[in-house]
């Protein structure tokens, strides 16, 4: 989580038109020295302190997203498996890093693949193989593998 509050800090910082707006967060890609963050439907690289030239990129371009997603209100990258989850109201989608697509069959329903936790991720982190969740007030402790809820 530090380094994700730096590599915000720093954009945000670099680039003019990005204070102020609201960051969704930056998602750090294990093996990678590079941080993505996102604001609306645009992304940023920052790989050792500076952002990478040829970005912003839209979201649909780059990751396939539909012109209804809007911008990505939570996303986490799951070491294990190499996978991506980006959550939008009421989905989300699963991209393989190693693959550069997103997987077939999404995007699914965030209610029905992790239930208890509402339609809607603010946030979300991972640890030793845990999601943790977070919607309104509500923190949920979920295995993304049996995606069942262990705590909240």
């Amino acid at each position: 989580m530090r380094g994700s509050a730096l590599a915000v800090a720093f954009l945000s910082t670099r680039w003019q038109a990005c204070k102020g707006q609201p960051w969704v967060g930056t998602l750090l890609v294990p093996g990678s020295r590079r941080k993505k963050a996102s604001l609306g439907n645009k992304y940023w690289v920052a790989e050792v302190g500076e952002i990478l030239s040829r970005y912003p990129r839209d979201i649909y371009s780059s990751f396939g997203f539909p012109g209804k997603v809007k911008n990505i209100d939570a996303a986490i990258h799951e070491e294990e498996t190499a996978k991506t989850y980006f959550f939008v109201p009421s989905e989300y989608w699963r991209y393989d890093e190693n693959m550069q697509s997103t997987d077939a069959g999404y995007p699914k329903e965030i209610i029905h693949d992790f239930p208890g936790i509402g339609k809607n991720v603010d946030a979300v982190f991972e640890d030793r193989g845990f999601f943790y969740f977070f919607h309104g007030k509500g923190q949920y402790k979920s295995d993304p593998k049996t995606k069942q809820i262990l705590a909240s």
